[in-house]
């Protein structure tokens, strides 16, 4: 796996990047980093949270003005710190952060700033013409009429795409771009990056999902602690290879750990049941939980995955069927009464219902305690002590400021790691995740898996739910596989088949659609 440039293709780059250094203080983001693009090519940007890859992607996108080093597009200098240039001679990104406006229109995000004009007026059926041809172009199946606001997230990551796209830039930034997509739609954005790089051209995709990469990317690119320590091409390389190269060591056996430790658990009693539980969108689901034990919830886009975890964490109500918690019946109200019942929540969407990202990370980890205790205030010092213990347990990188830093400062990985201490320190008994590795690195990710199997070790009750069905017969005990709003299947692990899991959550099982794992358990 040797440095250098190998695009399998003889046309010159598009896009040069020379000896880029970007400096925030005294931290170095990128530090002589030298990159080529050439037209037709998926590119592979990895590295783990801080290598360095937003501030490299912004430099050449004329997002950040670089300190050092040049950026050459088609053999002019592209302007620093300039992105409308960048964008006007073709080099587009689509962030994590999405640029959408939640109250215009589909139709109205995707050509803002070009509307099609007749006698001098915006010529409203043209707008939405343009936009649903370029949606059908794509294989969205997304209404252009609709508001961005009632869109689902990966709905919205679509339409973002889409409007990048329309103007067929010649270097298409992607970060993140599956990271809230379940298989089929993990599908569609791979259609689109191969159907513009059939066009010529030039993709940077960064993905954490390393099986995507290898996938879809034709080289590789890895940062790390803001160097470039590796790129060739993918052909031959396998996961382990980037692992080591990212983490600037072997790849570990954190995931067969994980997996001895879940083949040696034995669950207890049971904790949680549900029975023909319903809410919008979801109908007629059964299962238990189990002290001791990880359930994994599985299920496409719109599945009800997200509603069912809410349900079980007191965040949604339910419209019928019970549920029953060490063998009472409860009505989960509120995440406060869920609390009261030893239910943590980790949600999928941590910035906006995980943490409040203007606060300090001792006072987010202090929140669920506090609810509990129903103190308003807590001894600062006691905070600390708490919070300190546990930022050391789960190896969370802090700030300058340590404890006392805001958590918004933090990457995403370890703006994660803060939501699962508030729960750890609340010793909460039942926890429920819903997508607890979206958008986190490798070493994020192998962290946060070591933390549920411990969990489940120690005789919690953890239920999963999971886009990445890979994760989940890594994690599970048993999966519970959602399809459209129903019941799919219950499937017992330890020998989990994928493929059987992603015909059930598809709809297109043998047995028409109940696995032939299910278990008899069902209240």
């Amino acid at each position: 796996m040797g440095e250098g440039h190998d695009s399998g293709t003889s046309d010159p780059p598009v896009l040069v990047a020379r000896d880029l250094t970007k400096a925030y203080g005294a931290t170095r983001a990128i530090d002589g980093v030298s990159l080529e693009l050439v037209p037709g090519e998926v590119v592979g940007l990895l590295g783990e949270n801080g290598a360095g890859k937003s501030t490299l992607l912004k430099v050449i996108s004329g997002a950040e003005q670089q300190d050092a080093g040049t950026v050459e597009l088609d053999g002019a200098p592209l302007r620093p710190g300039d992105p409308l240039t960048a964008s006007r001679h073709g080099v587009v990104a689509v962030y994590q952060e999405l640029s959408l406006y939640p109250f215009l229109t589909v139709a109205e995000n995707i050509l803002l700033g070009d509307y099609p004009r007749r006698a001098g007026l915006v010529h409203w059926a043209a707008v939405h013409r343009q936009a649903r041809e370029l949606l059908d172009s794509l294989g969205v199946d997304v209404p252009p009429a609709a508001r961005v606001a009632d869109l689902q997230l990966a709905e919205r990551y679509l339409v973002e795409i889409a409007k990048a796209v329309r103007t067929s830039p010649k270097v298409l930034i992607l970060d993140e771009p599956t990271a809230a997509l379940d298989p089929h739609d993990v599908q569609r954005i791979f259609a689109i990056v191969e159907r513009l790089r059939a066009a010529g051209t030039a993709v940077v995709f960064v993905s954490h999902r390393l099986s995507e990469v290898l996938a879809v990317a034709r080289r590789y690119v890895v940062l790390r602690d803001g160097r470039l320590v590796g790129e060739g091409p993918l052909a031959g390389v396998t996961e382990q290879d980037l692992v080591g190269l990212m983490a600037g060591r072997p790849a570990g056996s954190a995931a067969a750990e994980a997996g001895r430790a879940r083949h040696a658990r034995s669950p207890g009693d049971e904790v949680v049941a549900v029975e023909s539980i319903g809410v919008a969108g979801v109908a007629d689901i059964s299962f238990t939980a189990r002290a001791g034990e990880v359930v994994g919830i599985a299920g496409l886009r719109g599945s009800g995955r997200g509603e069912l975890c809410r349900v079980l964490a007191g965040a949604l109500r339910l419209d019928s069927g019970r549920m029953r918690i060490r063998g009472s019946e409860v009505a989960l109200r509120s995440p406060a009464q869920a609390l009261a019942h030893g239910i943590g929540f980790v949600p999928a969407e941590r910035k906006t219902d995980g943490l409040v990202l203007s606060m300090s990370v001792q006072e987010n980890i202090a929140i669920p305690q506090l609810v509990r205790t129903r103190r308003r205030v807590a001894s600062a010092a006691a905070a600390e002590r708490v919070a300190t213990s546990f930022v050391d347990r789960l190896r969370i990188k802090l700030s300058h400021r340590g404890t006392r830093g805001a958590v918004g400062g933090l990457s995403g990985g370890n703006q994660q790691k803060v939501c699962l201490a508030k729960w750890l320190a609340a010793d909460v008994s039942i926890l429920v995740l819903d997508e607890p590795t979206r958008g986190v690195d490798v070493a994020a990710k192998s962290a946060i898996h070591e933390v549920i199997s411990d969990l489940a070790d120690a005789g919690a009750c953890v239920v999963v739910s999971s886009s990445e069905i890979s994760e989940l017969t890594r994690l599970c005990d048993r999966i519970v596989v959602l399809h459209r709003g129903r019941q799919g299947g219950i499937v017992a692990g330890p020998d989990f088949d994928e493929q059987e899991i992603v015909a059930l959550a598809v709809g297109t099982a043998a047995d028409g659609g109940r696995s032939t794992h299910e278990t008899t358990e069902v209240v």
